[in-house]
């Protein structure tokens, strides 16, 4: 999933710049069939993101089993895991999918912003609108750093799985901060190397930090389930 996510990342950082360079002050043939290919290209990444991301939805939900059944002392079956979380498909893949609405909600005036930015170039504004967004990604991982356990585990149908999301991550706000900051500062980068990967050099970083962060995440989707059943003792 990390690996799928990668190229995800590539092709975002190159859709990016496309529309970057774009000429938007030329309404020639040219540029509006550039601006119908970026288009065409946006809806497929649009599509094949949402079919990785119920990938990652599963394959993320067995791990709150996996963890239960750990402290539970039983023998971690991933059949079980994976069966379990099917079960409870249409719980957390809503929740996810809310969780994300509410970020694009939230971050929509910065992305806006960053868009007009682009458009004048103005950099100052471009920096601050991006300043923005990652504030919104961090707040909103923070907040909902719990809800494949939540959602998973517990009783209940999508929408009071954010709201218990939402009360667990505020209940040990600096705890959650910590535990998702290294996460997300390896994504970060490894979306900031995207932009160079035509760089053999920054290819191999790229790779590399695509490897970290597969780690770095399977050590994260433990310890998230570890932390929500210890605030729950």
């Amino acid at each position: 999933v990390a690996f799928l996510y990668g190229a995800l990342m590539v092709f975002t950082a190159s859709l990016l710049l496309k529309f970057y360079y774009l000429d938007f002050s030329s309404y020639a043939s040219e540029s509006i069939e550039a601006v119908q290919a970026l288009a065409g290209d946006a809806f497929l990444l649009l599509a094949v993101s949402l079919a990785v991301l119920l990938v990652d939805v599963v394959t993320s939900a067995m791990y709150p089993v996996m963890v239960k059944e750990f402290r539970q002392g039983k023998k971690i079956s991933f059949r079980r895991a994976f069966s379990f979380a099917l079960q409870k498909f249409w719980v957390t893949v809503p929740a996810v999918l809310a969780y994300l609405l509410i970020f694009s909600i939230i971050s929509f005036p910065f992305i806006f912003f960053f868009d007009l930015a682009v458009v004048s170039g103005n950099f100052s504004q471009l920096f601050f609108s991006l300043l923005g967004v990652v504030a919104v990604i961090f707040l909103t991982n923070v907040l909902f750093y719990f809800i494949y356990p939540v959602s998973t585990l517990e009783k209940g149908n999508f929408v009071s799985a954010l709201f218990s999301t939402v009360k667990l991550g505020q209940k040990d706000l600096s705890m959650v901060s910590k535990a998702a900051v290294f996460p997300f500062i390896v994504s970060l980068a490894n979306f900031a190397v995207a932009f160079l990967v035509e760089n053999p050099a920054f290819l191999a970083l790229f790779v590399f930090l695509r490897f970290l962060t597969a780690l770095v995440y399977s050590y994260h989707l433990v310890l998230n389930p570890v932390i929500y059943f210890e605030g729950r003792i």
